[in-house]
């Protein structure tokens, strides 16, 4: 993705108003507690979660420290070193270490110095929990939780959560994407969630005047195109090509950004604006005669393109079935329907079309459901 679609400016960020006031009104009335915001990506929590740090920061009552745990820029914190930990680059097992000594210093809390890395890490970590309950208020804020690993993401609630929550006075705010963790501490386990709503066309004007984008003229198409996807509107709104194409190059940083390994990640854009038509919730063998028609291997082949999306957490099991993420499935739609009177996304509607009537006839009991399977406004063409 962009550089610039990774840095961090407080001049252009719009809306979260009210999830901001929760945040204070929470510090206000409370003396602990767990929020976690939650949205697909592209929807902000990043943005979210910087703009509440420095907000925070301003309060001298409180002492807030943020941690991002994936890749991202922010030019104005570098005056804070002790109270953000923001590279670019992703966050690994190896970043635990100094990030528990960092924290220590930002608490102020003393510990014991040994060689012995995991004794170590326990000294740190009893050192957050018998912190001086008069001390101000920690606020720990940490974006991206839970997208990093398993085992990265037990660290951390081991020797930081965990600890920290044991404090008479602290707050953790956190953000994450795809599925949620399985916790061990009851505080996160009981957690507060805030899911995060797109943008309304007038916060997408607002935001298209911030970044200086010569296409305010255009909010009302640009929010209905991008579902209302802050990603998604800041690259269209920065875009010169017309809005159908900025469209599909957002949708590509999108796909490029969430599986930066996979090499060859353009070729899965075609299996992935097939699986945005899919209208509901489907199991691996609903699709695979959609995505890979005629191919011998196309359940395997079906299983390493949903592999792939589960793991970029741009899709999700939805008890059902699956499902792309929304911030991926209606841009993706909303663009095919500009596109659909091509050939190429024809014999897409056509195919799915052929689909959904054989599984209809092959499952008399579910017709009603593989009815629901094209959405509407897809049109096919009368040869």
């Amino acid at each position: 993705m962009s550089d610039a679609l990774k840095t961090f400016s407080s001049k252009e960020f719009v809306n979260r108003s009210r999830e901001i006031e929760s945040v204070f009104d929470a510090i206000k009335s409370k003396s602990k507690g767990v929020l976690i915001f939650e949205g697909d990506k592209g929807s902000g929590k990043t943005t979210l979660l910087f703009e509440l740090y420095r907000r925070l920061s301003e309060d001298s009552a409180l002492s807030p420290f943020l941690v991002s745990l994936s890749a991202y820029s922010a030019p104005e914190f570098t005056t804070k070193p002790t109270g953000c930990w923001v590279e670019q680059k992703d966050f690994t097992r190896d970043d635990v270490m100094p990030l528990l000594k960092a924290v220590a210093k930002h608490l102020d809390v003393d510990f014991i110095e040994t060689d012995q890395k995991d004794l170590q890490k326990e000294y740190l970590a009893k050192s957050f929990a018998t912190r001086n309950a008069s001390a101000s208020a920690p606020v720990l804020l940490v974006d991206s939780i839970y997208e990093c690993s398993e085992e990265l993401r037990n660290e951390i609630e081991k020797y930081i959560f965990s600890s920290i929550l044991s404090s008479e006075k602290v707050f953790l705010i956190l953000s994450g994407r795809g599925k949620r963790p399985v916790w061990v501490r009851q505080e996160l386990q009981t957690a507060e969630i805030s899911p995060l709503s797109n943008l309304a066309e007038d916060y997408v004007k607002e935001m298209l005047k911030k970044i200086k984008s010569p296409r305010v003229s255009q909010y009302k198409e640009i929010s209905r195109l991008s579902g209302g996807y802050p990603l998604i509107a800041r690259v269209m709104g920065t875009s010169n090509k017309d809005l159908p194409e900025a469209l599909s190059d957002a949708i590509d940083m999108m796909l490029a950004d969430a599986m930066p390994s996979e090499k060859d990640w353009e070729t899965i854009r075609a299996q992935v604006e097939k699986l945005s038509l899919v209208n509901i919730t489907f199991r691996i063998s609903d699709v695979e005669d959609y995505i890979f028609p005629n191919e011998k291997d196309r359940h395997i082949k079906t299983v390493q393109v949903i592999e792939k999306l589960n793991d970029a957490n741009l899709m999700r099991y939805e008890g059902k079935g699956y499902q792309l993420n929304k911030s991926l499935l209606f841009p993706l739609r909303n663009y095919i329907l500009e596109k659909q009177n091509s050939e190429e996304y024809q014999s897409y509607i056509r195919d799915l079309e052929e689909v959904s009537q054989h599984l209809q006839t092959e499952y008399p009991a579910a017709k009603s459901w593989y009815q629901r399977m094209v959405p509407e406004g897809l049109k096919i063409h009368k040869s």
